[in-house]
């Protein structure tokens, strides 16, 4: 049987990618990010007797993240939009939001022009589905919202998206 040093590594290498994405995408800052994310797992180490079992570890996890990326801002008194700055994640265009016939028209458009158009609820949305591959609850529960909320917000932002193509 693992001790909690074993289970926490094995959590640790599977989610330091998408955690470290997340919040490279809120700061656009790799050393930001890098140090975000190691707050992060530092915290979760610090509270793992604390958790209570009422979500996921890795909605937990991104639970953390976004509260200390709401730090990070409130400490640098910063902007708080995710896509202000020239951002790596413009190489990405956006694949496959719904499967339908509008794909090959959304190709076209890059992340960042469409996600500067979204309000910044909404961008976290879509990076915690696409980007991290978080289902709606989990999704919900790292946005302290239901899970109907979060679909209906997708939906929503998908049909927004596809008004801004066409």
């Amino acid at each position: 049987m693992k001790n909690k040093k074993q289970i926490f590594e094995d959590f640790y290498k599977e989610n330091k990618q998408s955690i470290f994405l997340f919040t490279l995408a809120k700061t656009n800052s790799r050393e930001d990010a890098l140090d975000i994310t190691a707050e992060t797992f530092l915290s979760a180490w610090v509270n793992l007797d604390n958790f209570r079992g009422q979500s996921t570890y890795k909605t937990w996890l991104f639970a953390i993240c976004r509260h200390k990326i709401n730090d990070y801002y409130r400490k640098s008194y910063k902007d708080n939009s995710i896509f202000d700055h020239s951002f790596e994640i413009e190489n990405y265009n956006v694949e496959e939001i719904e499967d339908n016939s509008d794909s090959a028209l959304i190709n076209k458009f890059s992340l960042k022009d469409l996600f500067s158009k979204l309000k910044e609820i909404e961008k976290e949305l879509l990076l915690l589905k696409y980007m991290n591959n978080l289902n709606f609850a989990e999704c919900a529960s790292v946005l302290n919202m239901s899970e109907t909320n979060a679909r209906v917000m997708h939906h929503r932002v998908i049909n927004k998206l596809q008004t801004f193509i066409n």
